[in-house]
């Protein structure tokens, strides 16, 4: 799953993965000065630290169906993750 941090906003905020299968989170931060330096997805205990100006990855092993919701730090800027 590939997500663009730009213009201070996640892009796409609505994201469908596969359930049953291990996730990939890149995050690719375009802005570089940006206050949005972690993706937090707490459903999947993921707190990956971003870097401006580049791209950061994670692995999550099969999440759970459902809706999971991602932030950054100060829970400003979010999206959702949709497992189906």
């Amino acid at each position: 799953m590939a997500l663009e941090l730009a213009g201070g906003a996640y892009a796409p905020n609505v994201v469908r993965v596969r359930a049953g299968a291990p996730l990939r989170l890149r995050v690719t931060v375009r802005d570089a000065d940006t206050c949005a330096t972690r993706l937090l997805v707490p459903d999947l205990g993921v707190d990956l630290a971003l870097v401006p100006g580049g791209t950061s990855e994670a692995l999550v092993a099969a999440p759970a169906p459902g809706g999971h919701v991602f932030t950054c730090a100060a829970k400003m800027v979010k999206g959702t993750i949709v497992v189906e």
